[in-house]
């Protein structure tokens, strides 16, 4: 039976193998050593720069606190210096206040020992003061009705004063004048007079009438106001009977109240449109020939004088808006007006209305002097009056017409504002 190795010669041999090693141990310790000391040195000189730098900015802040500290002194004097001169000021202020209030409180006694001795009259005085700002007051709504009144009666004496004068001038030429028959527009107009018209539309009227002859004594008024417009005379001093429309109630109405007893007479509150002329022409049993047939609606004349087809009228009168000249034939389009649309964009030139009269057998024979209504015979009426071209009949408002501070025609051109504006216009 073998024995194992004792085990003094196991720790023998341990230590021998552990010498065996030595060398090498040692050798990688030295390496280790080397590299060490070699680090060590490059850690002393980061070191000593390191602390180099830092003694250079700690220099450096020591100054800039040194300066900052002088400057802290200095501005901390200067403010001790300011707040002393303020506290000076201010106890000088507080002196003289307190003397101000002393004497304000004595000035207030007397005046409450002063108070107390009016105080009666003062009341007097108070109510008397009252009455005197009622007065006044009075008076300046007086004056202020004054002024109103004074407008008006000046507008009416303007208005009453250019009626008398018309009327006047209408009875001179009717006296001194040749009483000729019609033959020319010349001799038509001679016999203008305003009676019920607005622009002496009857006169005109009742000349060509009289040359023409009065057939149906019926009339269709398109746009009638409350007048009763171009139609006015004919129902009140001669007894035609006829239609009156417009889309205002209170037109209507007062046309009701004046003519509503009256067998012929008709007046509907209707907005006149190219799709409902004809329709209520025939309703109303006005289709078929007329004496006189009129249409002022400030909007779509041509639209609705080019639609009439189931009336036949001798004398044909249509607004023209004479903003738009002698020559272009031009109307607003058939739509609703933008909301910003100037009052004066509306209905048509003279020479549209011409071109759709011609087209339905009308001839143009004259514009009333006021450039508002433009007038047209049947060809088979007045034969013998030759008919004129829009550029001869053409007259201009009268009326300045302005849009904002710029005067029509003397600021600025209206095909310009309709340019600037945006606002179409149709070519017929």
């Amino acid at each position: 039976m073998a024995t194992g190795i004792p085990t003094f010669l196991k720790r023998i041999l341990n230590y021998v193998r552990a010498l065996r090693d030595i060398p090498h141990v040692l050798h990688d310790v030295s390496v280790r050593l080397t590299t060490l000391e070699r680090r060590t040195k490059q850690l002393s000189k980061q070191l000593t720069e390191y602390d180099h730098r830092l003694q250079n900015r700690t220099e450096k802040l020591s100054e800039a606190i040194a300066v900052t500290n002088k400057e802290h002194r200095n501005r901390t004097e200067k403010l001790s210096e300011a707040i002393a001169v303020t506290n000076k000021e201010h106890r000088r202020h507080t002196r003289a206040l307190e003397r101000g209030s002393a004497k304000v409180a004595e000035e207030v006694s007397r005046t409450n020992k002063v108070v107390v001795g009016i105080e009666p009259k003062a009341r007097a005085s108070v109510k008397a003061m009252s009455a005197l700002t009622i007065t006044l007051r009075t008076m300046q709504k007086m004056q202020t009705n004054d002024r109103t009144h004074r407008h008006d009666l000046d507008k009416r004496n303007a208005k009453w004063s250019k009626l008398i004068r018309g009327q006047v001038s209408a009875l001179i030429r009717r006296l001194y004048m040749p009483q000729e028959g019609v033959t020319d527009v010349q001799t038509i107009k001679a016999n203008r007079f305003q009676l019920h018209s607005q622009h002496e539309e009857d006169g005109l009227l009742t000349t060509l009438f009289h040359r023409a002859g009065m057939q149906s004594k019926r009339f269709v008024e398109i746009g009638c106001g409350r007048s009763g417009g171009n139609a006015a005379m004919f129902v009140k001093e001669l007894g035609w009977t006829g239609l009156m429309l417009d889309m205002s109630e209170l037109s209507i109405k007062r046309q009701r109240a004046l003519y509503g007893h009256r067998p012929g007479m008709v007046s509907v509150c209707a907005k006149i449109t190219p799709e409902t002329i004809n329709d209520i022409l025939t309703e109303h049993g006005f289709d078929g020939e007329v004496d006189l047939f009129s249409i002022d609606i400030d909007s779509y004349e041509y639209w609705v004088l080019d639609a009439l087809k189931v009336c036949r009228p001798r004398v044909l009168v249509v607004e023209y808006n004479a903003l738009f000249g002698p020559t272009r034939a031009v109307t607003v389009p058939y739509k609703e007006f933008p909301a910003d649309a100037p009052r004066l964009y509306r209905g048509a030139s003279l020479a549209a209305l011409e071109k759709a009269a011609q087209s339905k057998g009308y001839r143009l024979i004259l514009c009333e002097d006021e450039g508002c209504n433009a007038f047209f015979l049947r060809d088979d009426v007045i034969s013998e009056l030759p008919g004129i071209t829009p550029i001869e009949a053409f007259r201009p408002g009268l009326v300045r017409q302005s849009i904002g501070d710029r005067i029509i025609g003397e600021d600025i051109d209206f095909f310009q504002v309709l340019s600037e504006k945006e606002l179409p216009l149709v070519e017929v």
